[in-house]
């Protein structure tokens, strides 16, 4: 019996550095895995540019700076740059432009659009077609430059663009879940 006291006594005296060293790898592999994905996607608005159609001197049909909104289309093209802060890949799926009035007590949604990416442009005789932004995969510690486009060109959602003062951007992100970052306040400025 006293043989087995001490085969247990030497038996703690080695399992409780190895059982201390697996935690203390656990923990900070745990740590390490945490840390790489605690940086976030931040969006910086670079370019807005809002126009709307006229007619010139000719007849012919051409787009205009738009000074105000009781026009009957815009014509919207912005610059954003999109950084990721973290360590691993980040994804932007579903990604929507959504238009909000402020009111006293919360953001009510107004209007919402899928962008037209820049990056997707091809050429098709006379004009440019664009395709809507899918899926953007954003390297760690990395910016990137996009450019979108979108028109709205019935009166009622140029009417509603009217009642807006907040602009998001949404996006469902690479754990399945929304995200929301504000791009600017009003549509003209």
């Amino acid at each position: 019996m006293d043989n087995y006291k001490e085969l247990m006594e030497e038996s703690k005296s080695v399992l409780i550095p190895i059982a201390t060293s697996i935690i203390t790898t656990i923990a900070t592999t745990f740590i390490i895995d945490y840390k790489k994905r605690f940086g976030k996607i931040k969006i910086f608005t670079k370019n807005w540019e809002c126009t709307t159609s006229a007619e010139n001197e000719v007849g012919e049909t051409t787009y205009v700076k738009a000074n105000s909104l009781n026009v009957k289309d815009i014509y919207i093209i912005y610059k954003l740059e999109i950084y990721n802060g973290s360590e691993i890949n980040k994804i932007m799926r579903d990604i929507k432009i959504e238009f909000f009035k402020k009111s006293f007590l919360k953001n009510r949604n107004i209007l919402t659009t899928i962008p037209l990416d820049e990056d997707t442009k091809t050429k098709k005789s006379v004009f440019h077609e664009l395709s809507e932004a899918n899926v953007i995969n954003i390297k760690p510690k990395e910016c990137i430059e996009k450019i979108f486009h979108f028109t709205f060109n019935s009166n009622s959602d140029v009417k509603k663009l009217k009642n807006t003062n907040r602009i998001y951007i949404s996006y469902i992100n690479e754990r399945n879940k929304k995200e929301m970052q504000f791009i600017k306040e009003n549509i003209i400025d």
